[in-house]
């Protein structure tokens, strides 16, 4: 770390479980929005959701997957989204 911002010192070493901790942490969080009648609204509100917001999730090669929700998303990076 530079200043809080990552170096690009190549001793630099990732440790994956704090990333998995975080990622569980995270997934644990309850869905920013909720359904109401097969639509999305923002929790607490009577506000849409967009059908364009997508989840994005990129690995260390930098390939993309794009999901419409939370669980899906859990789903296929193998992340279960229950509390520990």
């Amino acid at each position: 770390m530079n200043n809080y911002r990552l170096s690009t010192n190549s001793v630099l070493k990732i440790d994956k479980n704090i990333i998995f901790d975080k990622l569980n942490s995270l997934f644990s969080l309850p869905s920013p929005y909720e359904i109401k009648n097969s639509i999305r609204f923002i929790r607490g509100t009577d506000k849409l959701v967009s059908e364009k917001l997508n989840i994005i999730v990129e690995d260390t090669k930098g390939n993309k997957q794009y999901f419409n929700s939370i669980i899906n998303c859990s789903l296929q990076i193998n992340i279960s989204r229950k509390n520990n």
